[in-house]
């Protein structure tokens, strides 16, 4: 028997049609960070912080707090499909989380802003996605976040095909509900700091809106510190990589403080160096100092060479030194 092709055309669209053509714009449920209606991944090693920053996320949503430096415009709600971590677990980081917020927990929270699914063995397969087009039909959640691709993913994640279905899946209900998905992933070994550091099939980074990936950078006694930095974004420019800290409070809560983008605390040392640099140099009663003189007296404060090397040049440009000879600099004052 003779197997008939699939009925297929083309859409055809003209130039000028489409240059006419008015598009809806592009809606956040969280500014910058999770579109409406989109696909995100949440990628990084163990232990960066990705199911804390998701249940975060959710519990900000909730009250439409801002989550880190990220505006929230009006409250959410998430359902969070949790097949990493049990109950216990949850609860636990959650709890210090939500209290870390210092939120109401029965005014802002409730039974249906944030709803849990641990542990139930969800697959992406169809009667599974089928039982949960049921589960968003009664709780009509704007946001579904699901942890992990290792523990949902029917098939191999370096298979194209098996990854390409995670989209085939849930894209319907994308389209019909005008829900928003964030998947938790692994990258490969190491940190990761491209798209192609997420661990399986190139077909994870193709098929999302937005890309992520977390590491932690740090740390000292009760806090640790971590960077967030975009590695896809589909419908504009890819932000400056953030920076936050979590830390352990007396009473065990989780605080967390957006500390501001890579480029901002590059601009904040280099500001303090030169502050530091423009009280030491009349300290020393010179008309000319050397390049490593200098770098040498802030390098025993703790400061970097490239950043020193900035300062330096703010202060050229202020006209407090000026270029001398090779390798020497003249105080102006």
């Amino acid at each position: 028997m003779t197997k008939h092709l699939q009925t297929f055309k083309f859409n055809l669209i003209g130039g000028k049609a489409l240059y006419n053509r008015d598009l809806p714009t592009i809606d956040y449920l969280v500014d910058d960070f999770i579109i409406k209606g989109g696909l995100t991944y949440i990628v990084g090693p163990p232990a960066s912080f990705k199911t804390g920053l998701m249940l975060l996320t959710s519990i900000n949503g909730a009250c439409r707090n801002k989550l880190l430096n990220f505006k929230i415009k009006k409250p959410f709600t998430t359902l969070f499909i949790d097949e990493e971590n049990g109950i216990r677990n949850t609860k636990d980081r959650f709890v210090k989380l939500v209290d870390g917020v210092g939120i109401d927990v029965d005014n802002d929270l409730g039974d249906t802003n944030i709803v849990f699914a641990n542990i139930s063995n969800f697959k992406f397969v169809k009667n599974h996605i089928d039982m949960l087009e049921l589960v968003v039909k009664q709780l009509k959640p704007d946001l579904i976040v699901i942890d992990n691709i290792a523990r949902c993913l029917k098939g191999d994640e370096r298979n194209e095909q098996d990854v390409s279905e995670i989209l085939n899946l849930i894209k319907p209900l994308i389209e019909t509900y005008g829900v928003s998905f964030v998947i938790i992933h692994h990258c490969r070994k190491g940190n990761g700091t491209t798209l192609e550091d997420i661990s399986g099939s190139r077909d994870f980074g193709g098929q999302c809106d937005n890309a992520f990936l977390l590491k932690q950078c740090g740390k000292k006694d009760k806090v640790k510190k971590f960077v967030v930095s975009q590695v896809k974004s589909k419908y504009g420019l890819e932000m400056d990589a953030i920076n936050f800290t979590v830390e352990s409070s007396d009473t065990d809560d989780l605080l967390v403080k957006y500390v501001g983008t890579a480029v901002e605390n590059i601009q904040n040392v280099v500001d303090a160096i030169k502050q530091e640099l423009m009280l030491w140099i009349p300290e020393n009663h010179s008309k000319i100092y050397k390049t490593t003189e200098l770098i040498n007296a802030m390098k025993e404060k703790g400061y970097k060479k490239t950043s020193i090397r900035s300062a330096i040049e703010l202060i050229v440009d202020d006209k407090i030194l000026e270029h001398g000879r090779k390798g020497e600099y003249v105080f102006c004052g």
